[in-house]
């Protein structure tokens, strides 16, 4: 795997822990303009949101007592 240095304000890698994944992903989407792509998590979805790579994990928050 070949490293690249990212441009100045370039954002790098973030992952990202919320109640609401999908509303996340909605807005990242329309307002930033990165692509989701789901990743299955059982009865629920995670996402990986990418412009020309991955930038950023979406993670929804674990109820009370569920193992990830």
């Amino acid at each position: 795997m070949s490293e690249q240095t990212p441009e100045p304000g370039a954002v790098g890698w973030v992952d990202i822990t919320v109640d609401d994944a999908p509303a996340l992903r909605d807005f990242y989407t329309h307002v930033v303009g990165w692509s989701p792509e789901e990743v299955p998590m059982g009865d629920y979805r995670d996402y990986s949101m990418r412009d020309a790579g991955a930038v950023c994990a979406l993670y929804e928050t674990p109820t009370p007592g569920e193992t990830s």
